[in-house]
């Protein structure tokens, strides 16, 4: 049986002893246990939990209700079994301190305002029933969860609402929602209003699928329909445009891919935008020569560009050192690596005080075979749309694996004319989830990518 515990019948008896007018005040000194089952501790109509002495216990449950703003607070540290908001529509549960949660922050009406601190979720803590007009807010602080991530197959830590999906082990990861409307620094632009810092342990190679979630109320006016990523390596001071994959605005989602590393992520669009550093970045592969270029917003005289590659996305060789930077924002920089090609790439931006922006990494296929391929679309419907160019015809073979490298799916060669062609490749049979693409002709594998489905 639980046991109920209301502010109204604790409140009158602390705040004889404490003096505290509404709510319950643990002084320091005290020692705080529950002992059995479950309980529930009610701040009604604007009631507040303040504790002066530690409180981390697996059994209590804080339930905010009614009119009125409730508040945790206190110098020590607080550690609770569930919180669920039933407040009053519009009605605010606000942060004083930073609170862990053992099993989940249930939303039914009302606000949880983060106010500059965190919400610290346990790893299998989760949100339940966020919605519109029941959602975390908050300019500053962020909600978070921490959990070992070895493969992630459309994993939501926490539901935050970022599905991760990598065939690389990322370890030990860190996932933080913050709610910041990011500008640009003269007050212009925006972003959604909704941030996911992603922190792996292994933090390279990842070729990454993320889905990001977002709340209707989260979208400061912009057009669902034209949302796409932004990526900050710096905390979100500047920002990078790096597309997007596809997006949903009926079920409220954008999708990005083939993300090598993590960093800090937002949504916003090309007409709105943030402070942005690389832009406009573009990679190609041409007579096994590997061609960049690139835009670099509020460039600074005495700065140069730098150029990296990597053979697997964690080792970086230095492949142009001083490359010089422009007076002008609108300027497009390009760059030939005549060298042998990687598969991976990534620019640097080195101030005059000699600290560094990195732009995201890029992805490129520069094979010796003469034919370059991309697909149209990833994740994928009922087919794999391939898109190939070549100097000569030839024959292409598919060939698809799942990620244990099982053969799933074979289709015979299929001749494939010079210039561009479009290869169809048919996945209804596939169920949800991760796969390799492998094409070839008579002389072997000519290229190979992971598609989502």
């Amino acid at each position: 049986m639980n046991r109920i515990i209301f502010y109204t019948l604790l409140g009158s008896l602390f705040a004889a002893q404490y003096g505290f007018a509404q709510g319950i005040k643990i002084m320091p000194g005290t020692t705080f246990k529950l002992t059995g089952g479950s309980y529930n501790l009610v701040l009604a109509n604007g009631a507040h939990f303040e504790n002066n002495s530690p409180v981390q216990t697996g059994n209590l449950v804080l339930k905010a209700t009614g009119a009125g703003t409730s508040q945790i607070r206190g110098s020590a540290p607080l550690s609770v079994a569930q919180v669920r908001l039933d407040k009053t529509a519009g009605q605010q549960l606000v942060l004083q301190k930073n609170l862990d949660v053992r099993q989940g922050v249930y939303f039914n009406s009302g606000l949880l305002d983060l106010n500059g601190f965190d919400l610290v979720l346990a790893d299998t803590a989760l949100l339940v029933n966020e919605t519109n007009a029941s959602r975390i807010t908050g300019n500053a602080g962020a909600v978070q969860i921490t959990q070992n991530l070895d493969a992630p197959l459309a994993e939501n830590p926490g539901n935050l609402g970022l599905v991760i999906t990598s065939a690389a082990n990322w370890g030990s990861t860190q996932v933080r929602r913050s709610h910041k409307n990011n500008t640009n620094p003269g007050g212009g632009g925006a972003s959604v209003g909704r941030n996911f810092r992603v922190t792996p342990a292994n933090n390279s190679g990842l070729s990454a699928f993320l889905r990001m979630y977002y709340l209707d109320a989260e979208l400061n006016g912009l057009d669902e329909n034209t949302l796409e990523y932004f990526r900050s390596e710096d905390g979100g001071v500047q920002w990078s445009s790096i597309g997007a994959a596809g997006r949903n605005p009926t079920q409220n989602f954008v999708n990005i891919n083939g993300l090598q590393t993590m960093a800090m992520f937002t949504l916003s669009t090309l007409g709105n935008p943030l402070p942005l550093a690389f832009t406009d970045t573009r990679i190609s592969c041409a007579a096994n020569r590997v061609y960049l270029e690139w835009r670099y917003e509020n460039p600074v005289q005495g700065a140069f560009f730098r150029v990296d590659k990597s053979r697997d996305g964690a080792v970086w060789r230095n492949v142009a050192a001083h490359l010089k930077v422009e007076a002008s924002p609108s300027y497009r920089y390009s760059f030939t690596d005549d060298t042998e090609p990687y598969p991976y790439y990534r620019l640097q931006y080195v101030a005059v005080d000699g600290s560094v922006a990195y732009s995201p990494v890029s992805e490129v296929n520069c094979r010796e075979s003469g034919y370059a391929f991309k697909l149209v679309q990833n994740p994928v419907g009922s087919q794999v749309r391939v898109w190939i160019q070549g100097k000569t015809a030839t024959t292409v073979s598919a060939r698809v694996y799942d990620l244990q490298g099982r053969l799933l799916l074979e289709r015979p060669a299929e001749a494939v004319n010079a210039g561009v062609s479009y290869l169809n490749i048919d996945v209804s049979s596939l169920a949800a989830g991760v796969y390799l693409l492998q094409l070839g002709n008579t002389s072997g594998a000519l290229w190979q990518v992971k598609f989502v489905k």
